[in-house]
């Protein structure tokens, strides 16, 4: 198997160093990193974890592979399932939000359906594109705005 190289940020983060480190691919374009870990050293990825990886510049202006993420080989299927709970649950946040914030406007048949369609497409890709992030902000809105506007 090919093997090619890759930076690997040093801990504490924030420094801006790296440590260049060898890495076989993993599919799904994930690299898998390889050799092991220097005494004394501490790496953001450990030796035998897959990560997600781009291109870089560095401080010293080189160029090259730069790991960026963990991927676990089941990553892929997790955004999936977020996604899907996102359409989900996204069309209840909808047209909870679009009554608070519209209704004294309008509140018609056709607003409930935009607000469905909107809150699912939202949520959806939102859940997709950040995991577990979409729910913390999520979750940080709905306690936010809940108690302030009960349903009628």
């Amino acid at each position: 198997m090919n093997s090619v190289l890759i930076r690997v940020p040093l801990l504490p983060l924030g420094l801006g160093q790296w440590r260049l480190v060898e890495a076989t691919p993993g599919g799904d374009g994930l690299l898998q990193i390889q050799g092991e870990m220097p005494q004394g050293e501490r790496w953001q990825f450990r030796p035998g974890e897959f990560v997600e990886y781009d291109t870089r510049t560095f401080a010293d202006g080189t160029s090259g592979l730069a790991a960026t993420r963990i991927a676990v080989p089941e990553y892929r299927q997790y955004r999936i399932t977020h996604a899907v709970c996102g359409i989900l649950l996204g069309p209840f946040i909808g047209v909870y939000f679009f009554k608070v914030f519209f209704l004294y406007i309008f509140f018609g048949n056709w607003s409930v359906a935009v607000a469905l369609v909107s809150g699912g497409v939202v949520m959806g890709v939102c859940s997709y594109l950040w995991g577990e992030r979409a729910w913390t902000y999520t979750s940080e809105w709905v306690r936010r705005w809940w108690p302030l506007y009960i349903w009628s």
